[in-house]
């Protein structure tokens, strides 16, 4: 690839599902075998892709991998200079209308992708619970993944849907399509973006901030935890919280791995910019008796004299620089963030000789 890459110079995106879509799940079920799956008699009969959809299912482990080569590994692919492709992100601003809007209607999208999982402007937030940082001083609770790559926004185009903004593109596309092929050097994208956003002003104007979070819970080995339950809450000036509920309303279990999810979050409805704080609590459970979860710098949230035995662990962990941040922010409207939280899988109880291995 790194030999061919110079070879692209711009890479148009028309509702490009890149954090898959909330309509695969669904094709892969037998309604979605029946209206789209292969219509000729054999073996592929009704098959309507499998391998296809379970990439393009929300918070799929596909989706997750990639975005850390190409938007957070090391390498730059969508960089400022003419070694890499200039990318452009377009997505309607309304959904289906008529039987199709009854039947299979997305809030926060053109009707078949998220307006917050279409761009490539992604960042990724490790709440690594498992180093004790009693022991070590140097340890963070909280990281942000780097970010090698241009800011690559979302351009919504007025009265488009997923269907008509390849089909029935108009004047307003086709010239910005025609201006982005125009760009070759990261001046000329910049004022591109520029333009772009000034001249999208209006179809933003119509359509409600979301974002879109996809979580993965692991242990120290990298390995899934897949029975957790996410919350995000604040606090007042006393100790008494105040859950966020928003944030769990529109929530996707990957099929595949219990240990990915995505939320899709209304942040019209949130009121982010005002928050006075921000709490994450995370409770994760083994389903045993034998093995448990535990996490370092945290606040337990349960009774103490109970964890030793007790297989689910409840802790919150204060996130409030993320919130009031002058870089990253947590709450950004129109992206997909990626968040990686590490826990500790141990033998019960904690203290004294365990169930699983002794002498």
């Amino acid at each position: 690839y790194a030999g061919r890459r110079e070879r692209l110079k711009h890479l148009v995106g028309l509702a490009p599902a890149t954090f898959g879509s909330p309509l695969a799940h669904k094709g892969r079920s037998w309604l979605g075998a029946l209206f789209k799956g292969n219509r000729h008699l054999g073996p592929d009969f009704l098959e309507a892709g499998d391998n296809v959809l379970d990439g393009l299912e929300l918070a799929s482990r596909f989706t997750w991998d990639l975005a850390h080569l190409d938007l957070l590994g090391d390498e730059t692919f969508y960089g400022p200079t003419r070694r890499t492709p200039y990318v452009f992100i377009f997505c309607g601003n309304t959904s289906y209308g008529g039987l199709r809007q009854v039947v299979g209607d997305e809030p926060g999208s053109d009707g078949t992708v998220r307006w917050a999982g279409c761009p490539l402007n992604t960042r990724k937030i490790v709440f690594d619970l498992t180093r004790d940082p009693a022991r070590d001083t140097s340890v963070k609770r909280i990281s942000v993944a780097d970010w090698n790559n241009m800011d690559i926004p979302l351009i919504p185009i007025d009265g488009k849907n997923h269907g008509t903004i390849l089909s029935e593109p108009g004047d307003d596309l086709a010239d910005l399509v025609d201006s982005a092929l125009q760009v070759t050097s990261a001046a000329t994208f910049t004022q591109w973006i520029d333009d772009a956003t000034r001249t999208s002003q209006r179809a933003r104007g119509k359509i409600q901030e979301w974002q879109q979070f996809v979580v993965r819970v692991v242990d120290e080995r990298g390995d899934p935890v897949p029975d957790y339950n996410l919350q995000l809450f604040r606090r007042d000036s006393g100790t008494a919280s105040d859950n966020i509920h928003q944030f769990d309303l529109d929530v996707h279990t990957y099929k595949g791995d219990a240990s990915l999810r995505c939320f899709h979050v209304k942040l019209a409805d949130l009121d982010y910019k005002k928050l006075p704080n921000l709490w994450i609590r995370v409770i994760a459970s083994s389903g045993s008796q034998l093995v448990g979860y535990q996490g370092f710098g945290s606040e337990k949230m349960a009774d103490p004299s109970s964890l030793d035995r007790e297989p689910k662990w409840d802790a919150a962990l204060d996130i409030s620089s993320l919130s009031d941040d002058t870089g990253i922010k947590f709450f950004y409207p129109f992206t997909t963030t990626l968040i990686e939280i590490r826990l500790n899988r141990e033998p019960l109880p904690l203290t004294g000789k365990n169930e699983v291995c002794w002498f």
